[in-house]
Order: structure tokens, then C-alpha cells, then sequence
């Protein structure tokens, strides 16, 4: 889970905001689901490049990355 600290730290950095504490629980949130997407689509990269019992690799999250963003743009 992404800290507090850290969420207030980037709104401020990339908005110049200050930010609510249920917003920053609700990002929270999101970043934890978010999270677990890229991990869905990172283990089906594995599985199609090395098959199904493989550990994740670097190359691997990058590739499950793209197909997420790729699913955001459609």
C-alpha cells in the first residue's frame, strides 16, 4: 500500500495541492487495485513468454504495463 506520506508528497509535487485525508484514502484504494491489474496482466505476459510456473521478470512487467495501457487507450 502506498503511504500517506508518499500520496500527500506527490499531489503537492505534481499538482501544487494539498489534498483531503478521505481523498488520499480513496487513492490508496485505487493504487491498491490498480496494483493488482498490472500484477494480472504482468503474470499473463510471463505465462504466454515462459510458461505458467515462471517467476515474473523485469521484461515481464514492462510488457504487462503496455497491455494495460494499451487496454486504457481502446
Amino acid at each position: 500500500m502506498v503511504s500517506v506520506r508518499e500520496i500527500r508528497r506527490i499531489v503537492k509535487e505534481e499538482t501544487g495541492r494539498g489534498i483531503k485525508a478521505e481523498a488520499v484514502e480513496e487513492l490508496q484504494v485505487r493504487c491498491e487495485q490498480i496494483l493488482k491489474q498490472l500484477v494480472r496482466y504482468t503474470g499473463v505476459a510471463s505465462g504466454e513468454r515462459n510458461g505458467p510456473t515462471t517467476r515474473i521478470s523485469l521484461a515481464d512487467v514492462r510488457l504487462g504495463y503496455l497491455k494495460m495501457q494499451d487496454e486504457v487507450k481502446e
